[in-house]
């Protein structure tokens, strides 16, 4: 097997047995807080992220994008890493500085956090810091095992303290432990393994070269925007929530929340496993792309919405087994925001377009109108309808964006919509049902074979799965479940 597609494969499984050891970290760290101390936690983490999107998080692209550029001329990269430190260095120095002043009480009046916190959310800030800058170090020079070994390691030690505070049981609240120890394993795991990457790649510094530092501010601060929008999109409602309720109202939003997030992770994996196979196959050419969207994902659109109809069939158990009944008042938010990944195979495979396309700028209008509609639909309603406004707004932010995806990539290519837009209200349609039934079995089943079976039909009588695409997935040991799919899925 080639290098490049086994490494690629490696880093595919390590993220998706990561993403099972987070998912279990959750299932233990519901089990750990109550939802108002599960709401302290989200808020303390929302300063971070927003700390870290205003100082830091515009570098780390620079580090691979012209580290990759330096590595192959010099061996090093010791001026791209000194050319970032003038904006690094910095950053940390004013979001010390932030904190410690906390400059009008912030961190009480809105995320509603102790003044004397500061010192434990500048741990946090390091430690969220240190693992993208470590990750970008180890892309830029190809240390594909650390990228595999470290997030895995991570995830399974912060399991293990978890399971270990619950086993010991004593009584005290954990909150502060939950927060602080599992930041400062990370940050010695991925400083002390970027330290020795650093001393190997010869990297030390050097007198900063104005030109080169412009260089990477030029190519960096365009992000900024995304980076904000990103911010509210992910922590907007988080803090509407708090302003206008409490510490406990966050943290039921929050638990629902990270479960519809885990499973919007989940589609964008799946096409970027089958995305290089697929491109192999096809022969990129001028050709590809409209391709691309009237068989691949017309294909990927038929299993991911099959898939989604059993999830959200079975989404209330399986959200209670994850969280726990103490989160039980969660559960309607989760079932509003299953919305957000009835159809989220759109996000995940148009996404790529944009990029291939050089109209990432497109996609961040987009991104910023769906987030706009989010946060504008919370504001108006949380006073009167409670948290569940804010799962209606992340619903509809996220339907929107998809939506603009849809339409705009179809219009670019000029192929119909008709048949992905049937595709995808037919799983909308059945996702409202599921609502009004959220725990009855009996219903929640026949709802959900119904929906099937109509999928199914349409699935036929459009032709949307495609038999070259299943023989380009299946190849070789996966044969039978060709065979079967077109059975079931290419009308003869």
């Amino acid at each position: 097997m080639h290098k490049i597609i086994r490494n690629y494969l490696y880093l595919i499984i390590s993220y998706g047995a990561t993403s099972i050891l987070n998912l279990c970290a959750l299932t233990l760290l519901s089990r750990l807080l109550s939802p108002d101390q599960m709401g302290r936690y989200s808020m303390a983490n929302a300063v971070v992220a927003l700390f870290y999107s205003m100082f830091l998080s515009w570098m780390v692209n620079a580090n691979v994008r012209f580290g990759c550029e330096e590595i192959k001329k010099s061996g090093t990269m010791a001026k791209t890493w000194t050319a970032r430190q003038t904006f690094i260095v910095p950053g940390l120095a004013l979001a010390f500085v932030l904190l410690y002043l906390q400059p009008f009480h912030f961190l009480e009046k809105i995320y509603n956090i102790p003044s004397n916190w500061w010192i434990i959310l500048f741990v946090l800030l390091l430690s969220k810091w240190i693992i993208p800058e470590a990750q970008s170090l180890f892309q830029a020079t190809g240390d594909v095992k650390s990228l595999v070994t470290l997030p895995f390691m991570n995830a399974a030690v912060v399991i293990l303290f978890y399971g270990a505070l619950l086993a010991l049981d004593s009584g005290h609240e954990k909150i502060i432990l939950v927060l602080i120890a599992p930041a400062i394993f990370a940050f010695v795991l991925w400083a002390g393994s970027a330290y020795t990457k650093y001393w190997k790649s010869k990297i030390f510094f050097l007198r900063p070269e104005t030109d080169y530092i412009k260089q990477i501010f030029q190519y960096s601060y365009p992000l900024l925007l995304s980076i904000f929008v990103a911010y509210l999109s992910d922590w907007g409602d988080h803090i509407l929530i708090r302003i206008f309720y409490s510490n406990h109202e966050v943290g039921l939003f929050q638990v629902a929340y990270q479960v519809m997030f885990a499973i919007l992770g989940i589609s964008s994996q799946i096409i970027i496993l089958l995305l290089p196979k697929l491109i192999h196959e096809e022969n990129v050419d001028g050709k590809f792309f409209p391709r691309y969207l009237e068989r691949i994902v017309p294909t990927f659109g038929s299993f991911w919405s099959l898939g989604i109809v059993f999830v959200i069939t079975f989404l209330p158990y399986i959200f209670l087994l994850v969280v726990g009944k103490k989160y039980a008042g969660a559960l309607v938010l989760v079932l509003i925001m299953s919305f957000s990944f009835s159809a989220s195979y759109i996000a995940s495979t148009y996404s790529v377009l944009f990029s291939l396309q050089k109209r990432l700028g497109r996609a961040m209008i987009y991104n910023a109108i769906g987030t706009g509609i989010n946060l504008a639909f919370s504001f108006c309603f949380v006073r009167k309808m409670g948290i569940i406004a804010s799962a209606i707004g992340t619903a509809m932010g996220y339907l929107s964006t998809q939506a603009m995806y849809l339409f705009d990539q179809h219009r670019y290519y000029r192929i119909r919509i008709q048949n992905i837009s049937i595709l995808t209200s037919i799983v909308i349609i059945y996702t409202l049902s599921q609502i009004f039934v959220p725990t009855n079995l009996i219903f929640r089943i026949s709802l959900g074979a119904i929906a099937a079976i109509s999928l199914i039909h349409v699935i036929r009588k459009y032709s949307l799965v495609d038999a070259d695409v299943l023989a380009t997935i299946f190849a070789g040991r996966h044969s039978r479940v060709e065979n079967l799919s077109r059975r079931f899925f290419v009308k003869d």
